[in-house]
């Protein structure tokens, strides 16, 4: 993974960011806010994590079991600056991004450049509707990289431990003494944030409409003709349309502009009529224009052929 901003560069871990995650372990400011980052973690530890990382990457994934971890790094000279992290919350069946920086860099923009350019990144590589993260109730810092990162403030909330908390999750009970319990304590509270993908999948059905149509109009531009003739055979209303469109004109041009219509049909379907939901083709779209093209061609053939001087009068 390799994203790019204005002055920074997030990247998978390399070898020689083990030493910018232990400093970044023992930072003031992450000891105070986040305690359990690399809780107890050993120098051969963190190197066994950039290699797992490495290995998700070289395999082409975005996040493994235990989720995504990047490096941010600036542009200019290349040293590591802070981090980011993606978790999948099972229970709550949703994705958390985090970022972690240097003390020494923070209250310069780094933090919210880098959040607002990998969660749109996030977002769009594994198609999300939307991305969450949560600040701590004593942070004001990091509740405006929040914002800044394009995030909109949903609640506060004390989150479960599922995994460490101490009680039985199904023992009604024993959950209220459980939240009556840490309901005090500093950073026990959080607040909840998410960020919505600009281009969801309602947004890209709304937008893939339009254009969705357009082979079913080729398709009556090219029966229009035949659907002329018939009509034409209707006493009364016959002379009317024999004297509107009477001639070859009208049987071509309705012709052509299916044709015209059917072509661009086909390019726009493989250029740029996908939707994120589906990522495909608009297989009855295809057959709609394919026919809107073939029919008016075989027509002409057939008329031409049969015609002993080869024009189109046999048109309407």
């Amino acid at each position: 993974m390799r994203i790019e901003t204005e002055r920074l560069i997030i990247r998978t871990l390399i070898e020689q960011d083990a030493e910018a995650l232990l400093e970044l372990k023992y930072d003031e400011q992450i000891m105070k806010y986040h305690p359990t980052f690399f809780h107890d973690a050993t120098a051969d530890f963190i190197k066994d994590v950039i290699s797992h990382f490495q290995g998700l990457a070289q395999k082409g994934l975005i996040y493994g079991k235990y989720g995504s971890l990047s490096a941010v790094c600036l542009k200019d000279s290349g040293e590591v600056i802070g981090f980011i992290t993606l978790n999948r919350h099972l229970q709550a069946n949703e994705w958390h991004i985090g970022w972690y920086f240097l003390s020494r860099y923070t209250r310069k923009g780094y933090a919210s450049e880098a959040g607002a350019a990998a969660s749109d990144y996030f977002l769009e590589a594994l198609s999300l509707d939307y991305i969450s993260a949560g600040v701590r109730d004593d942070n004001p810092a990091s509740f405006r990289v929040a914002q800044k990162s394009g995030f909109k403030l949903i609640g506060k909330r004390i989150g479960f431990d599922h995994d460490n908390a101490d009680c039985n999750a199904e023992d009604f009970n024993a959950v209220g003494e459980y939240f009556a319990k840490i309901n005090h304590n500093v950073g026990s509270c959080e607040y909840y944030f998410q960020k919505f993908n600009k281009f969801n999948k309602t947004e890209a059905k709304k937008q893939s409409k339009p254009l969705s149509k357009l082979p079913i109009i080729a398709l009556i531009l090219t029966f229009t003709p035949t659907l002329l003739m018939l009509l034409s055979s209707i006493p009364f209303v016959g002379i009317i349309f024999a004297y509107l469109f009477a001639g070859s004109f009208w049987g071509a041009s309705f012709h052509i502009i299916g044709i015209m219509v059917g072509v661009f049909c086909i390019i726009s379907q493989f250029l740029f009529d996908h939707s994120m939901e589906e990522k495909g083709i608009n297989i009855k779209g295809v057959i709609f224009s394919i026919i809107s093209i073939v029919v008016p061609i075989v027509r002409w053939a057939i008329i031409i052929s049969l015609s002993k001087n080869g024009s189109l009068e046999l048109f309407l």
